[in-house]
């Protein structure tokens, strides 16, 4: 299956959330507690519209087998991350990661643990890059900006 990667919407993204939080899937009715619990008023069928545009999207599955029907998400909160962080790379970045990457690396905090991860996962990709994809040989790196045929970038103004 084709992984889901249309718009979501933050209440989309709030029932999506309860999905993830239960394996076995979920009911209306008891989405709509679950919802309630966390702090949203909304109504029994909004709660209904709201799995009916996630289903249309992809999102999420419905069981009909049973007389209440039984919702589950189809995709996971890593492939969503994934998802939507590569349409902003596409959108923002041009295709390239390094700027969101660096941009994300720089404006926040990390354990330690997520440092030794982070390390670690580096370490894996420079065995896995090959040495002719090594664009830094190739030409200087330079600020992000507006980008030329060619790959390479304008100065900014």
């Amino acid at each position: 299956m084709v992984e889901p990667n249309k718009p979501i919407s933050d209440a989309e993204l709030d029932v999506l959330k309860q999905l993830w939080d239960s394996p076995d899937g979920a009911t209306v009715r008891s989405l709509h507690e679950l919802l309630r619990d966390a702090g949203h008023d909304w109504a029994y069928t909004t709660v209904q519209t709201l799995l009916q545009r996630l289903e249309e999207k992809g999102y999420i599955r419905k069981d009909s087998s049973e007389r209440a029907h039984v919702f589950k998400a189809t995709i996971s909160r890593e492939d969503l991350v994934g998802n939507q962080l590569d349409d902003l790379m596409e959108r923002l970045c041009e295709g390239e990661a390094s700027p969101l990457l660096l941009s994300l690396v720089q404006r926040r905090s990390f354990s330690t643990a997520d440092i030794s991860a982070l390390r670690e996962l580096l370490k894996q990709m420079e065995h896995q890059t090959p040495d002719t994809d090594d664009r830094s040989k190739a030409q200087p790196s330079s600020p992000p900006g507006r980008k030329r045929r060619g790959g390479r970038h304008e100065p900014r103004d």
